[in-house]
């Protein structure tokens, strides 16, 4: 099994206050990009937005995982955006969009994104867990 907590850098726990869906991506970039040390957190962002313009990410509960395939990035990480009263995500949703996973890896490792973006969506699933993301301290 994949051990997400591993990908999750010291800083990568968000509740940034974003009027758009874009401004919250960015945030969730920069935060990878300090958690793992890559210069370029702009990179990232326009790497996820261009995924964004493909394909939606809102996976449904609350939850939606864009991400990000960047040439060069060491392997994977993440970063994880909660609001308890939902984030602008610019999908009309049933509920509000309460956690957004962010999850950047390197461009070449095609079934890596693949198996991440399953284990993610497939552990987000879990109400309890949804609940204590939500909840957490920082």
């Amino acid at each position: 099994s994949l051990h997400l907590g591993r990908l999750l850098g010291p800083t990568s726990l968000l509740q940034p206050a974003v009027a758009s869906k874009e401004e919250l991506i960015r945030a969730l970039s920069r935060a990878v990009a300090q958690d793992r040390g890559f210069p370029d957190p702009d990179i990232i962002y326009r790497c996820a937005l261009d995924r964004e313009a493909v394909v939606n990410t809102y996976l449904g509960d609350g939850v939606a995982v864009p991400h990000a395939r960047v040439p060069g990035f060491d392997g994977f990480a993440i970063a994880i955006a909660r609001s308890a009263s939902g984030f602008p995500y610019g999908v009309e949703t049933s509920e509000p969009v309460t956690i957004v996973t962010l999850l950047v890896g390197d461009e070449a490792q095609q079934s890596g994104h693949v198996r991440y973006l399953a284990a993610i969506a497939g552990i987000l699933k879990d109400e309890n867990l949804r609940r204590q993301i939500l909840t957490a301290a920082d």
